[in-house]
């Protein structure tokens, strides 16, 4: 409907008609209710984040004290030491 309208406009400006106040009324219409949806996305992402968080936090298994799989790690961090001599080996 909003990209026949905008056609329309488009082909009535081309051939030198007026656009009708009526088409221009539908396209604003249109603008606020997807301005809208953005709103309502912004308002409920961190609400939706918050019992997101709450449902994983609930529902996470155990930790052992060997297990660093939940841990994030970045290209940036340095590997764990290795104990021994392992460390020392010429390359």
């Amino acid at each position: 409907m909003l990209t026949e309208t905008v056609t329309q406009a488009v082909k009535q400006t081309a051939e030198g008609m007026t656009i009708e106040v009526s088409t221009i009324i539908k396209f604003g219409i249109g603008m606020v209710f997807v301005m809208f949806i953005i709103y309502l996305l912004a308002e409920l992402t961190p609400k939706i984040a918050k019992y997101t968080d709450k449902f994983i936090e609930k529902h996470r298994p155990e930790k052992t004290s060997d297990d660093r799989t939940h841990e994030v790690k970045s290209i940036y961090d340095l590997p764990e030491k290795k104990s021994g001599n392992d460390s020392k080996k010429n390359l």
